[in-house]
């Protein structure tokens, strides 16, 4: 197929705070909660996502989010997470998905 055409695209985003995010990579030390993984491919890199448990796209508008409502994940498990026709699965149907 035919690719690589340029085009401009204009979409919303919502905001995220970086400081939160970094906040749940250093108390989670950086580590999937599902799986346990951990890559560590630099002096201060990580392969690691930072997951909503309750997400921001189902917010109206503005919310104060707490690190208590995020969790890390890797990337394989936070795919998962997302995969679900509606809401993201639970951190125990990630798992039961790993172990199928």
């Amino acid at each position: 197929g035919l690719e690589g055409i340029a085009f401009e695209s204009i979409y919303l985003r919502k905001s995220r705070d970086p400081r939160l995010v970094e906040s749940r990579k250093l108390l989670d030390n950086f580590t999937c909660q599902v799986c346990g993984f951990r890559m560590q491919v630099a002096e201060d890199k990580f392969i690691i996502d930072v997951h909503h448990l309750n997400p921001v796209s189902d917010a109206s508008g503005p919310i104060i989010t707490s690190i208590e409502n995020l969790i890390c994940l890797c990337p394989n498990c936070h795919r998962i997470a997302h995969s679900g026709q509606s809401a993201p699965l639970s951190l125990k149907k990630i798992a039961a998905v790993l172990n199928a």
